[in-house]
């Protein structure tokens, strides 16, 4: 699983576990606590931080060219990793039992109620949910 791969490279295994077992959420502030976010910019904001961005990064392109090919080098994940978890999760999935799908629906419906959920349908019945604008910088 793709994002399991990904959270885990700066959250670290613990962290990643407790996440993907329990469905624990972060806050964008924990996010960039753990080095998942680089920086958080306010609402109306986002335009003027990614252009900042893209300008500290053509300072030093070169630099930031060859650090990005190690990154993707050493932290490339292949695609024989990708189908295994993908087969496994949908594996998982085709066992799930009535009572497992009644125990989501009730997790899902309690985190609604804690406002931690947004679904495709809060969306189109609440025209003033609005997703939560942030930038990346380095």
């Amino acid at each position: 699983m793709g994002a399991y791969d990904l959270f885990r490279r700066f959250a670290g295994d613990l962290e990643a576990d407790r996440a993907f077992i329990t469905g624990k959420r972060y806050s964008a502030q924990e996010l960039k606590l753990m080095g998942g976010i680089y920086s958080l910019v306010e609402e109306g904001q986002g335009t003027q931080a990614i252009e900042k961005f893209i300008a500290d990064r053509n300072k030093n392109k070169s630099s930031h060219q060859a650090l990005h090919k190690i990154k993707q080098y050493q932290q490339n994940i292949s695609y024989e990793s990708l189908k295994f978890s993908i087969d496994l999760w949908v594996e998982t999935a085709m066992q799930l039992t009535e009572k497992n799908l009644r125990m989501m629906h009730i997790l899902t419906r309690r985190q609604k109620k804690k406002g931690s959920v947004n679904t495709i349908d809060d969306q189109h019945n609440n025209p003033n949910l609005k997703p939560l604008k942030i930038a990346a910088s380095a």
